[in-house]
């Protein structure tokens, strides 16, 4: 994670080419970057083990346990052996446990371990503290109103490649 960090850090320091910083989708994507180093700062200042996609795929498991591995992969917008990947982590971490499936034994079914459901509790405060601290100064409707936007946006994003 430290890595991560970094390296993020370091992309952060480098300057665009000029004129590249009017691009919506460039604003969109340093945006991105700059909040995926507030929450990293954040995991690290916690003491934590986890990174932000071992905790989006956990609190996707906890949104529906028992949830299989390809649905994970398609509500993360990850492919599946970076799914098999992080599963094995978490597994690992004893966060989560694999049942096979009844209906097909070739398949898993993912469940949350108690220091799963606990790590998601932590993981969602980082998120609301993070969020608390990005969008500082919207009120509620401009919050809403950006959210409407931006989902506007990645829906015609992904229509465009599938």
């Amino acid at each position: 994670m430290d890595d991560q960090l970094k390296f993020l850090e370091n992309l952060k320091r480098s300057k665009p080419p000029i004129g590249i910083e009017k691009s919506l989708g460039f604003m969109i994507a340093s945006t991105m970057t700059q909040l995926r180093i507030l929450m990293l700062r954040k995991i690290k200042e916690y003491g934590y083990d986890i990174t932000p996609e071992q905790g989006h795929v956990l609190n996707t498991i906890g949104e529906s346990e028992g949830i299989s591995q390809s649905e994970i992969a398609g509500r993360t917008m990850k492919d599946k052996p970076t799914i098999t990947r992080i599963l094995d982590i978490l597994e690992k971490k004893k966060l989560i446990e694999r049942r096979s499936d009844t209906g097909d034994r070739r398949a898993y079914r993912i469940y949350l371990t108690a220091n799963g459901k606990e790590k998601i509790a932590m993981f969602m405060k980082i998120i609301k503290e993070v969020d608390e601290e990005a969008f500082r100064g919207l009120n509620d409707k401009e919050v809403r109103k950006l959210e409407e936007i931006l989902g506007t946006v990645r829906t015609n994003v992904e229509q465009l490649h599938g």
